[in-house]
């Protein structure tokens, strides 16, 4: 009885986790079409500035060219807030695709990373899972700190694990803080049902595991 009020109240979590990323890619897509009409229409409206004599065209384009850097901007972040096409491509190639991408824009820090083809997880646990290593990682590199960063999932005892490593070329004291008291990790945690260990290996070094069930 107990295993299955465990159960009735996990799928609850997930299904409720899921409407939130469900909305956050509507909030998304509107925010890409809503920019995209303005940037139009003013581009519109100061390209016909070009013909008023007061006005220097000069002016104008230099103007112009903030509004297209705006507007890229704005497009990218909007792209960031789109969930992962996570159901489109298998799991370890969308982490791995991520974390690529983490590289590039982090190439002052040594990254690597591991997600074996035959780690599975139940569709539901799919976007909760990435958004949990997703959390970790930005926390992590974000932090002048840190210096080197390895994540990966293992698979023990039919368990998937998630284990993280970190070096920093200070303390990490404060990182160290700063992840246990992330509240989104948390919630993401409760959602998953499990519980995250942080063992402090130095103070310039920590380890991080996570037990995922439902391979």
């Amino acid at each position: 009885m107990k295993r299955k009020s465990a159960l009735k109240q996990e799928n609850f979590c997930l299904t409720f986790f899921n409407e939130l990323e469900n909305r956050k890619l509507i909030t998304a897509r509107e925010l890409h079409d809503t920019i995209g009409q303005l940037i139009a229409a003013s581009k519109l409206k100061l390209e016909l500035f070009k013909y008023e004599k007061e006005i220097s065209p000069e002016r104008i384009d230099e103007v112009l060219s903030l509004l297209l850097i705006t507007g890229k901007e704005i497009s990218k972040l909007s792209r960031e807030i789109y969930p992962p096409e996570i159901n489109k491509y298998p799991f370890h190639q969308v982490l791995t695709n991520y974390f690529v991408k983490l590289e590039k824009k982090f190439p002052n820090k040594k990254i690597e990373f591991n997600f074996p083809v035959s780690i599975k997880f139940s569709t539901m646990k799919l976007l909760p899972v990435y958004r949990l290593i997703e959390e970790f990682s930005v926390l992590i590199t974000t932090s002048e700190v840190v210096s080197y960063l390895k994540t990966e999932l293992v698979l023990e005892k039919k368990k998937s694990v998630l284990k993280i490593l970190i070096r920093g070329g200070k303390s990490l004291s404060w990182l160290n803080k700063a992840i246990s008291r992330n509240k989104f990790i948390e919630i993401l945690l409760y959602v998953l049902n499990t519980s995250m260990i942080s063992t402090v290996i130095s103070p310039r070094e920590t380890k991080i595991e996570v037990e995922l069930y439902g391979n």
